[in-house]
């Protein structure tokens, strides 16, 4: 939901869902906000070395990750119609050659 994103603060724990029932838990531990963009990051508490990432741009686009680095998969936001919204989907575009 882009509007629980705008709403985030440093230190706010957080839970991300992806469609397939995968739960991350995680906290905020920076935001970016300038007039063109807001951006949140913060690290995956349950899924060791991870983090995410989301930003909202001006004229209304919105993009986001979460990186799992001990399995090198990336998982990024892409709208789903199915869905009414955005859902995590693994990425085979960012994945090193053999991940």
């Amino acid at each position: 939901n882009l509007n629980q994103i705008a709403s985030l603060t440093v230190n706010k724990q957080v839970k991300i869902y992806r469609s397939d029932g995968t739960v991350y838990t995680g906290r905020v531990t920076e935001i970016e906000e300038t007039p063109s963009h807001y951006k949140v990051f913060g690290t995956i508490s349950n899924i060791p070395d991870s983090y995410f990432g989301f930003s909202l741009i001006s004229g209304g686009t919105f993009v986001g990750a979460i990186v799992e680095k001990t399995t090198d998969h990336i998982y990024t936001a892409e709208f789903s119609l199915d869905h009414k919204g955005f859902i995590l989907l693994r990425s085979f575009k960012y994945s090193r050659p053999g991940a």
